[in-house]
């Protein structure tokens, strides 16, 4: 049986929602008793987890100052293979299971190449789509729209869909020609944990048949300590990256279209643009946890109006566990917690005018608002998406890869 668990992350610190989630795996794994250990690629470790830490201290490859490397680094790390290498040859394959976060920021595919050499038992949690598709996220950022061509096809490889310009695009398909090659996602049966229905629906179909899934509630926190009264407030509140994907625009037209007041939490590329054309909305940045907290007890609804699929994004349920009613586009994963009308309210996805309808029907009764905050409220924590309940679920998949693992070797 297993007793040490090895995460693997590209940060270990919280710097996204891979990183959030592996750091609190790792608290998680060692209050129940397990040898946790956290290997990663850049950024300091939180106090309590620096005794268990192997950080090589370099640089994300979006910020690495030495271009060259990073373009050579980020499809294939020469350090971070050879430095895990030295790591994990302190652990036994006989009870050490390796579990992976994030490897494309940083690390690259070469850290898989060694957990595969030395015969360590694995698993992989899907933050994000980049085992199947070039740029992570099935999104063609030129034209604002889900991408929906077959990754690495021949119309994949000549469709200039990048964030960036299409030469990265180029660089983002050598990086994944490189990863499949290691992970080989359609020929090797691998464990996998997947994080939505919707994650789960986009990216069966490019892993092999012999393929393990497993369902890990991520850890949740309530957006505040106290329940919402959202039937009392007036303000509808956005968080995330401000982003052409994440919809922060559509919001502030169909905000100001409906005439409701319009609360924009966070940063990024749109920023200035929104701040300019929307005048009559409050920016306020990004804002630390006690910051949001006192921004949502005075909101009516979180608005996620996401263009893109997401994987799991925190933010709806944070909410929800808040008594928060959520507006979400249809097309994203937050769609699969949410029945409209009853718990909160879907919108067609990219539909400026129906988001403005959702605002205007949400702002009309507020007897009917708190029945909504009332439900959204009991269904989360009917089955909350606690510490306990990751820590559980991490249990009982480290369990079943392990009991995999060992029908596999009895077999051979």
């Amino acid at each position: 049986m297993f007793e040490t668990v090895v995460l693997i992350n590209d940060h270990c610190s919280p710097n996204g929602g891979a990183a959030a989630v592996a750091i609190a795996s790792a608290r998680i794994l060692r209050e129940r008793g397990f040898k946790t250990r956290f290997f990663c690629g850049t950024g300091v470790p939180p106090q309590d987890l620096e005794q268990l830490t192997r950080s090589l201290g370099g640089e994300e490859i979006a910020h690495d100052p030495q271009r060259l490397r990073a373009i050579f680094f980020g499809i294939w790390n020469p350090q971070s293979r050879r430095t895990l290498r030295g790591f994990l040859g302190g652990f036994p394959t006989a009870s050490t299971l390796v579990h992976f976060h994030g490897w494309v920021k940083s690390l690259s595919s070469s850290v898989i190449d060694v957990v595969d050499r030395m015969g360590f038992a694995s698993v992989y949690t899907l933050h994000d789509y980049f085992t199947a598709c070039p740029n992570g996220g099935f999104y063609n950022y030129r034209v604002g729209q889900v991408c929906t061509l077959s990754p690495m096809s021949v119309s994949c490889l000549f469709t200039d869909c990048d964030s960036r310009s299409f030469a990265h695009k180029i660089w983002r398909v050598c990086r994944q020609t490189c990863q499949n090659s290691v992970l080989q996602p359609s020929k090797v049966g691998r464990n996998y944990i997947l994080l939505s229905e919707k994650s789960a629906s986009v990216l069966r179909p490019y892993f092999s048949k012999d393929s393990r899934f497993y369902f890990v509630r991520n850890p949740i926190l309530p957006l505040t300590s106290d329940r919402v009264s959202a039937h009392r407030n007036h303000a509808f509140m956005f968080v995330g990256r401000l982003s052409p994907e994440k919809g922060a625009d559509l919001f502030c037209a169909a905000a100001r279209a409906a005439g409701v007041s319009a609360v924009v939490i966070g940063d990024g590329p749109q920023k200035e643009y929104l701040m300019r054309r929307f005048p009559e909305h409050r920016f306020t940045g990004w804002l630390n946890r006690e910051e949001v907290a006192s921004e949502a007890s005075s909101a009516r609804a979180l608005v996620f109006p996401s263009r893109w699929y997401e994987v799991q994004p925190l933010a709806p349920l944070e909410a929800m566990a808040s008594g928060l009613p959520v507006i979400a586009s249809d097309v994203c994963a937050a769609a699969s917690f949410i029945r409209d009308g009853d718990n909160g309210m879907l919108f067609s996805s990219e539909n400026e005018e129906a988001l403005c309808v959702a605002l205007k029907r949400s702002s009309e009764s507020d007897a009917k608002w708190r029945n909504m905050s009332d439900r959204v409220f009991q269904d989360y924590w009917a089955a909350p998406w606690g510490t306990l309940q990751h820590g559980d679920d991490l249990e009982n998949c480290y369990r079943a890869v392990w009991s995999s693992r060992e029908r596999g070797a009895a077999r051979r």
